[in-house]
């Protein structure tokens, strides 16, 4: 699972670039590491990816949902870099 760490992502701009029609949820690593799932830093993917790693059953991808929360919906117009 692909994330991003929002104090040195660079922005949603830039999370989301190259990404049209995606959207971006909040998480923390707690949330993450509470459903044993362990969080770490890549090379990959640019400034602030992270990646979680861990099984996701079904019973934990349900959990994962409840805790976020949306921040930019897919297909919102603020997902494209080129509109703001």
């Amino acid at each position: 699972m692909s994330l991003f760490d929002s104090e040195t992502c660079g922005g949603l701009a830039a999370i989301l670039d190259g990404h049209p029609g995606f959207g971006i949820v909040a998480i923390t690593a707690g949330q993450l590491r509470a459903k044993g799932l362990t969080v770490a830093r890549t090379s990959d993917g640019g400034p602030g990816h992270c990646e979680a790693a861990g099984k996701k059953t079904q019973s934990i991808k349900s959990g994962l949902a409840k805790c976020a929360s949306w921040v930019v919906r897919p297909g919102d117009s603020t997902n494209d870099p080129q509109s703001t």
